[in-house]
């Protein structure tokens, strides 16, 4: 399996890095763009090869417990990221490159985000110049727009909701809020802050296979493959009878919603299937024949 580099979205990216890189000892980073009209994959292709970029998560593994530094690879349109784990100095990128910036000391700023590792922890927030744009335009409505306008305005501020993003938000509620408390105005609730992240693919599809991660951090790699589930449900079940087996009984199949019921316990059928069975004996006692066999 071979994981791919280049992110789908700014907000993608902010999370790949947060989660799958900054945790597990990447510090040591250089960042720029790469030149407008080129092929971008041709010179990703070229960056990966100089410096044995590993392919996957196996790979770095082995380079980790062989005490070796690991490099990741990470674009988003033209703006890429090479960070390294450490000690320095061992590897090529450290003898190569100029400007090698420390995450414990520099800040990553991407697209108005700053990320940085300190005190054990990764924090994400928004960075000064666009929370100062930020601020200086809900202050400057917070005295004429209605709570609803500005209720909309919090809610469409497009930074994910980490820790520290919310911090700086609330902040800034409680600035907008006093200014409407002095001017005897509606205030603006606290659910105006988001407060869910969203769930979207982290990686470009590379041959085939995409990376997408949920909400939660964990990633997953699945084949892009359009399947009929209703034909490989058919199939499953097929597939796991045996030659002198019968299908499922009708309680494991779709309702007449289209949704499937749960495994019904054996005590519980059987007790269900007693009770059915004496309401039937006595409504209308029927001679039950035998049943043949199948052969």
């Amino acid at each position: 399996m071979v994981e791919h580099y280049e992110t789908t979205t700014i907000n993608a990216f902010v999370r790949y890095l947060a989660t799958h890189c900054l945790p597990h000892g990447y510090r040591y980073y250089v960042s720029g763009l790469l030149p407008q009209g080129k092929d971008y994959r041709a010179i990703d292709d070229r960056i990966i090869a100089k410096y044995g970029i590993a392919k996957n998560r196996w790979e770095r593994c082995r380079r980790k417990r062989a005490g070796e530094d690991n490099l990741r690879y990470l674009r988003y349109g033209r703006w890429f990221l090479l960070i390294a784990t450490g000690p320095r100095g061992q590897e090529l990128f450290f003898k190569s490159e100029v400007n090698i910036r420390d995450v414990h000391a520099v800040p990553i700023r991407f697209h108005g985000y700053e990320l940085t590792y300190r005190g054990g922890r990764v924090w994400v927030r928004i960075d000064r110049e666009h929370l100062r744009g930020i601020r200086k335009r809900l202050l400057r409505m917070a005295v004429w727009a209605g709570a609803s306008t500005l209720f909309s305005e919090f809610q469409a501020i497009p930074f994910e909701p980490y820790r520290s993003v919310r911090f700086q938000l609330f902040r800034l509620l409680r600035e907008v809020n006093r200014r409407r408390n002095a001017a005897g105005l509606e205030r603006v609730p606290k659910s105006a802050i988001p407060d869910r992240a969203q769930s979207y693919r982290l990686l470009e599809p590379a041959e085939g296979k995409s990376q997408t991660m949920d909400a939660g951090g964990g990633v997953c790699v699945n084949d892009f493959t359009e399947i009929n589930y209703e034909q490989a449900e058919d199939t499953a079940e097929v597939g796991a009878l045996g030659s002198s087996e019968t299908a499922p009984s009708s309680d494991r199949r779709p309702g007449a919603d289209g949704t499937r019921t749960r495994h019904e316990p054996q005590e519980a059928r059987q007790a269900r299937q007693s009770q059915a069975g004496a309401v039937e004996a006595a409504a209308a006692p029927l001679h039950r024949g035998a049943l043949p066999q199948e052969v």
